[in-house]
């Protein structure tokens, strides 16, 4: 269904277009290849029962499975040797990467900035919040402090392109995050917690891409701002899934954690335990800055107009065209509702009453 696109405003984010790495050396028809790669797009691998990561091209949200990587030695006598002589080139070649990348945030050269790819330095940035923290609250903090990191380059940033491959970066932040906080609940959670969890992530993951085209439209509406509008919704939805997996993730471990209360706006799906989007709602901030509810309703219809905070997690709602008024409640990480309390020359009828129990 087609929808007004929403403006996001600093926080915007975009794609980039990130490679994969792959490493071939021959020294020796027994050698094997060794292949690495690098994380963009948060999906689930059904045969592995994990989140695992794949590349994706600009702008996609494509799903994929975990490329696992494998090392052999070299068939020969000199193999320790060999050995001895890749490990220092590597580590030669760490230090030099560590020193380019520490040049590149002192660096004026907005050319020099964004040719440098940060993938692997993400990666270390949300692996060391991870070690470092004290807790679960303590590391999604510290991962906050990662983007803000990452935001600098937003500042930096001149053309449409290179906002797009700085919103590309932050919404890769809270991805690697994603993928983190699943390998630790995964091997840790009994076989009945990660199935429940598990089957709410593929789902996430299938109805991601309806929710943001309700959300901000479709690619053609927007041009080249698209990826930043994309990445920034996107970077939103996987953040709030950081919050959900990691309060699972403290029920396992037995530590306290309290999800973040719940902005006012946000999207609801009613998905019939599903990957697929049934019915949704939709708060958001209109063209105006008027508070907008679109509510889609499965075999009814759409209807789109204003809500008014009504206080205690209820918001007063009303048709653009006048015919329908209702009441939707909002139950913070356990979804929201919408009942109907007058209806005119439409399909609903008062006391009509819709759950949205899946949140994004």
């Amino acid at each position: 269904m087609k929808l007004r696109n929403i403006i996001i405003s600093s926080l915007l984010v975009g794609t980039v277009v990130l490679g994969s790495c792959g490493k071939k050396s021959e020294e020796a028809a027994s050698q094997t290849e060794s292949t690495e790669v690098k994380t963009v797009t948060i999906t689930l691998s059904g045969e592995e029962d994990k989140i695992s990561s794949t590349e994706a091209a600009p702008g996609s949200i494509g799903t994929g499975e975990e490329s696992g990587a494998g090392t052999s030695a070299p068939g020969n006598t000199d193999t320790n040797e060999s050995s001895t002589t890749s490990e220092d080139a590597s580590q030669k070649k760490e230090t030099s990467e560590d020193s380019k990348s520490g040049d590149i945030w002192s660096s004026k050269d907005r050319d020099v900035i964004f040719s440098h790819d940060f993938t692997d330095d993400i990666k270390k940035d949300i692996s060391d919040a991870s070690a470092s923290s004290s807790s679960l609250t303590d590391e999604l903090s510290r991962v906050e402090k990662v983007t803000e990191k990452y935001e600098d380059l937003f500042k930096i940033g001149e053309a449409q392109l290179e906002l797009n491959m700085a919103s590309g970066y932050t919404y890769m932040i809270w991805d690697e995050e994603l993928n983190s906080l699943w390998k630790r609940f995964s091997s840790s959670a009994d076989a009945a917690t990660k199935e429940r969890v598990l089957r709410d992530e593929r789902n996430w993951i299938a109805m991601k891409e309806e929710v943001m085209i309700e959300n901000i439209g479709r690619r053609e509406d927007s041009g080249s701002i698209y990826p930043m509008l994309e990445n920034s919704f996107l970077q939103n939805i996987t953040r709030n899934r950081c919050d959900i997996l990691a309060s699972e993730l403290a029920k396992i471990t037995g530590e306290s954690f309290t999800l973040p209360e719940r902005d006012i706006y946000g999207t609801y799906v009613d998905n019939q335990g599903t990957g697929d989007v049934y019915s949704s709602l939709v708060l958001r901030k209109g063209w105006e800055n008027e508070d907008e509810a679109v509510i889609s309703l499965y075999r009814v219809g759409e209807t789109s107009g204003t809500f008014t905070d009504k206080g205690n997690g209820e918001l007063s709602y009303e048709s653009n065209d006048g015919n329908v008024k209702g009441i939707i409640r909002i139950n913070g990480w356990k979804g929201a509702d919408f009942e109907v309390t007058e209806a005119k020359d439409s399909a609903l009828s008062a006391g009509d009453k819709f759950d949205f129990g899946f949140v994004f």
